[in-house]
């Protein structure tokens, strides 16, 4: 897990734009399908960042984890967190 919403803050940028759709779609992918806390975590902390430039496509993607994932108590309060866009 590393810094791919990075591009998000550059999307004005024509050699990163093409990137954005895929981050989003591998990060909802790790969201979705990984059971380890710690993937989610990371996951929710990099729609986290991202939802301070797109709430539109980020809160869809977290609510759907919410509403069909298999997480933690603790992994809720963070991912209510990362829709606001303002995480720890």
């Amino acid at each position: 897990m590393d810094v791919l919403e990075s591009p998000v803050y550059r999307s004005q940028d024509r050699a990163v734009s093409h990137l954005i759709p895929t981050i989003y779609e591998v990060l909802e992918e790790i969201l979705m399908r990984c059971k380890s806390t710690a993937c989610q975590y990371s996951a929710l902390h990099g729609l986290g960042h991202m939802a301070l430039n797109d709430t539109k496509t980020v809160e869809p993607i977290i609510r759907r984890f919410l509403r069909e994932g298999i997480y933690a108590d603790k992994v809720k309060e963070y991912a209510e967190e990362a829709i606001t866009g303002y995480i720890q």
